[in-house]
């Protein structure tokens, strides 16, 4: 017995979040060295070394509070998408869910990371791309709206 054609969509809804959890909020050029800042962990590729976002918090830093605000995005933008992506999973289980909490939860997700690069970018000889931050906002508006204007008239 194959799935429904609701549960298939709801599948990709999940695939298209956790294609945002695998794209690096912001990737960073910072004095020669290239770093990705992923929802989960900073990436250096030269050479590899991967920090996690807990580690950072709380074994390399003296945690949330004592980080400047717009690296305290970091973590705010990780928690909105982990709620998105929990938010897509119970509507998947259930066959309920309700686009405006899961597609708002992706949009916020990618417009708080946009604070994270514009931390980075007005320091100096810092150049920020907000990878993820985008691909999370065109994802919720390209996925969810349609399911939204589509609620709106029932």
């Amino acid at each position: 017995m194959g799935a429904t054609a609701d549960t298939r969509a709801a599948l990709r809804r999940i695939g298209a979040i956790l294609l945002v959890v695998l794209t690096p909020w912001t990737a960073v050029l910072a004095n020669g060295e290239f770093t990705l800042v992923f929802p989960w962990a900073l990436v250096d590729p030269e050479p590899l070394h991967v920090t996690f976002l807990h580690d950072y918090l709380f074994r390399f830093t003296g945690g949330f509070a004592s980080l400047p605000p717009f690296l305290q995005a970091w973590p705010l933008a990780t928690l909105a998408l982990g709620a998105a992506l929990a938010a897509a999973l119970v509507a998947a289980a259930t066959g309920h869910e309700d686009p405006r909490l899961t597609g708002g939860l992706l949009a916020l997700s990618g417009i708080t990371s946009f604070r994270l690069a514009f931390g980075f970018l007005a320091r100096p000889n810092q150049t920020a791309i907000p990878v993820g931050g985008l691909v999370a906002i065109v994802l919720a508006w390209w996925v969810y709206w349609p399911l939204v204007r589509r609620e709106a008239y029932k």
